[in-house]
C-alpha cells in the first residue's frame, strides 16, 4: 500500500479503508463463532489510489482479530472486463 511498516502501525482502519468500518452482521457473527470470513473491502494506499483488497480475518482466542489481505486490484479488473466482453458478444 506504499507506507513503511512505521507508517502503517501508527494509522487507524479509517485513515485507509474506503466506506463504513461495519460489516455484514452474519459475517461479524461467524467471526466472533471463531470462523475465518473472506471480506472483499476497498482501501487508500498512500498516494490516494485505491485498492481492491481480500481480506480473511478470524478472532483468536486472546481476542484479537488476525488478518490477512490480498490486491485483487488486476482480478476484479479483469473480471470487469470479461463481463463487459460477454454483454458485448450477446
Amino acid at each position: 500500500m506504499g507506507y513503511t511498516p512505521d507508517e502503517f502501525s501508527k494509522l487507524d482502519l479509517k485513515d485507509i479503508l474506503i466506506g463504513d468500518i461495519i460489516i455484514d452482521p452474519i459475517k461479524y457473527a461467524e467471526i466472533l463463532a471463531g470462523n475465518a470470513v473472506t471480506l472483499y473491502r476497498q482501501f487508500k494506499r498512500k498516494d490516494g489510489s485505491l485498492i481492491e483488497m481480500e481480506v480473511t480475518a478470524k478472532i483468536l482466542s486472546d481476542g484479537n482479530v488476525l488478518a490477512f489481505g490480498r490486491d485483487v486490484t488486476e482480478r476484479k479488473k479483469a473480471e470487469e472486463a470479461l463481463r463487459k466482453s460477454e454483454l458485448y458478444l450477446r
